[in-house]
């Protein structure tokens, strides 16, 4: 009997083991998937505010916020997270003109001085050629708003893979649109 009740001990310490071995597995199963939908859900969301917010330099140029203030309703409209994006700042390729800033109640982007924030950005930015996408200890994206009115005037094809095609010229860079992201929004929704 003694014998007996140390096999069957032994038997249930192992399917216990065993049961507990198989509910770590399936709680690391749904921790990976529930970071993979926040990953997920993340990227869309930063991929929604860049890719809606991107125009081109006539906007700017004419100051007409129409177009913007249209992009800015649609993406609060679409989005999960409407306090996700914080602010937005408008920087002049050419170092002398004011950065611009949008205010929401009265939806156009008017001059602000110099803060902390815009010097920060500015010295990150730098001429612009070797800026990023995003600023991440910044909370930042940054949209490189393109010189329009530009059109190609030749088409040109290579014939053979030995012929290095020729350079293309970009277009110059007008300006920067920042859009900064809230904090709080990221870390705690």
């Amino acid at each position: 009997l003694a014998v007996l009740l140390i096999m069957l001990g032994a038997m249930q310490y192992r399917w216990q083991l065993q049961i507990s071995e198989n509910q770590a597995e399936k709680m690391q199963k749904r921790v990976q998937e529930d970071v993979d939908r926040f990953s997920e859900d993340f990227d869309r969301e930063i991929q929604n505010a860049y890719f809606n917010f991107q125009t081109e330099s006539d906007t700017w140029k004419s100051k007409d916020w129409t177009a913007f203030n249209e992009r800015f309703e649609y993406w609060r409209s679409k989005t999960t997270y409407p306090t996700l994006i914080r602010d937005f700042y408008f920087l002049s390729a050419k170092g002398d003109d004011p950065p611009l800033r949008y205010y929401r109640e009265k939806r156009e982007f008017l001059p602000q001085g110099d803060t902390d924030e815009v010097r920060k950005l500015r010295e990150r930015l730098g001429d612009g050629t070797n800026a990023r996408a995003v600023y991440a200890d910044l909370f930042a994206l940054v949209l490189p708003i393109p010189e329009s009115g530009r059109k190609f005037e030749q088409i040109m094809i290579r014939r053979t893979k030995s012929e290095t095609p020729p350079a293309m010229k970009i277009p110059g860079r007008y300006g920067s649109l920042v859009i900064l992201l809230d904090e709080a929004t990221i870390k705690e929704q």
